[in-house]
């Protein structure tokens, strides 16, 4: 008889997940790689982590570079199954693109090669999803930059917070407290800062929003920044107490016409000014 453990391996969901990944690889080459991805040790020999690329099937068969045994094949796998990188479907075609919250890099690579004539900055606080990304998005050039950070509804040091953990695309931060002594900071930008960082006094077409929890503190903080965003597309964290309601109505209150995304459903906000 099988054990609980195989019953879990061989479950209908994890069969469903597999079967996606699998075919989220381009080609057998690509399949071949998402085994890899799976299946390889997480650390090699020599203490530093490996990196596999896979080429894409939703990418016309372009890699994108996964860490294995992480959470960034599913990560990849999901921003491009449902598209969840793409602007709401009034916006034309954005020529500048700022991302909250990177990660390693999958939604900016994707909209970056949609895009070809766009301008494109993120910003990621955690280190590791940071090299990763930039090693996703080289292939463009000067044309994606990356910014080293977090966003937080005022300029602050921050530290990473402990108690939420989802791996490496659930990384959050918080305000240091007495107990982070001898912590390693992290520099804080709020949105305005971001913006005039991004693009000193130009518009920005299309801003992908997911930081972890910290969407309703940083738009409760307001500021000038909407004036200048045309558009967003942002994560509704109801496992966090933000549901899609809520989102809804913090952009509703900075002027935007707000309205949830179809897919997936319950996650996701669309907005335009």
């Amino acid at each position: 008889m099988a054990n609980a453990n195989e019953a879990t391996a061989l479950s209908p969901s994890r069969l469903r997940i597999l079967s996606e990944k699998l075919a989220a690889g381009k080609g057998l080459h690509g399949k071949l790689s998402v085994v890899r991805a799976l299946t390889k040790e997480r650390w090699s020999a020599n203490g530093h982590r490996d990196v596999i690329a896979v080429p894409m099937a939703k990418l016309n068969g372009e890699r994108i570079y996964i860490r294995p045994q992480t959470t960034d094949l599913s990560n990849a796998v999901n921003y491009l199954k449902h598209g969840i990188h793409r602007p709401p479907p009034s916006v034309g075609d954005p020529r500048r693109i700022v991302e909250l919250g990177t990660n390693m890099g999958a939604g900016l690579t994707a909209l970056a090669l949609e895009h070809p004539e766009a301008q494109l900055v993120g910003i990621e606080p955690d280190e590791g999803n940071f090299a990763v990304a930039a090693l996703n998005t080289a292939r463009f050039g000067d044309r994606v930059r990356l910014v080293r950070g977090a966003i937080w509804d005022h300029e602050a040091d921050l530290v990473f917070d402990p108690e939420i953990e989802a791996g490496e695309h659930g990384i959050a931060v918080r305000d240091t407290g007495p107990a982070d002594e001898g912590t390693r900071r992290l520099r804080g930008l709020t949105l305005d800062a971001f913006v005039d960082l991004a693009f000193p006094g130009e518009e920005i077409d299309y801003m992908h929003v997911t930081i972890e929890g910290s969407e309703p503190r940083v738009f409760a903080a307001g500021g000038a920044w909407p004036d200048r965003v045309r558009s967003l597309r942002v994560e509704a964290h109801p496992y966090f107490g933000y549901p899609v309601g809520e989102c809804v109505a913090q952009l509703e209150s900075l002027g935007y016409r707000a309205e949830p995304a179809p897919s997936p459903p319950d996650k996701w906000v669309f907005a335009t000014r």
